[in-house]
């Protein structure tokens, strides 16, 4: 198999891109959905840290958070059952955000989705993990990067190159629980902004 560099995979990968001219949605219902996945992400990022970090859990932060996703699911329904069909809702342009950007950034979370779904099967249905499945998100996640790093027109090396100065700042070349859990994010901040166009 022929190696291909990052720089030809996003031209590749933009070549079957689906561009649009702006976000066109429901404010309300989009909004909403767009809440409970942070409320989502922002539990699973405490469990990620007590489960490799041996981090507490801070339960009224969890409980928080999914109270949230309750009041927002529950508002929600109450909205969707107020209409037939949610495609004849009307959907106002949004246009604070390129769409190619938000493109990017939902199809990443949606990949992340189908990942999660593999290693749910694995941890709890008793089904072994599809490698080729679990490959497969691997690839659409990082043709989504790519069109995220074409549209924000940045490049994989200079983002590569932030990552590790980044992390040798947190960890100084060896991973601590201590130091993951205890960031300095001011100086992590200063290294992504150097230089960032």
């Amino acid at each position: 198999m022929k190696t291909i560099n990052l720089e030809e995979y996003t031209a590749a990968a933009i070549k079957t891109e689906s561009r649009i001219d702006g976000i066109k949605s429901n404010l309300n219902i989009l909004s909403s959905t767009l809440k409970i996945c942070m409320a989502i992400g922002n539990i699973l990022d405490m469990q990620k840290k007590n489960i490799f970090y041996d981090k507490p859990i801070d339960i009224n932060k969890f409980k928080e958070l999914n109270d949230q996703i309750s009041k927002i699911s529950i508002n929600l329904n109450s909205e969707i059952e107020k209409i037939d069909n949610i495609e004849n809702l009307p959907k106002p342009q949004i246009n604070t955000i390129n769409p190619r950007v938000a493109h990017g950034i939902i199809g990443k979370f949606t990949e992340a989705t189908e990942l999660i779904e593999a290693m749910y099967q694995a941890m709890f249905e008793g089904k072994n993990l599809d490698s080729v499945n679990v490959a497969e998100e691997i690839g659409d996640d990082a043709w989504y990067t790519a069109i995220l790093v074409d549209a924000l027109n940045i490049n994989w090396t200079g983002i590569f190159e932030k990552n590790i100065e980044k992390l040798k700042k947190r960890y100084n070349d060896k991973f601590s629980v201590e130091k993951a859990i205890n960031r300095d994010l001011e100086a992590e901040r200063e290294i992504l902004e150097k230089n960032h166009d």
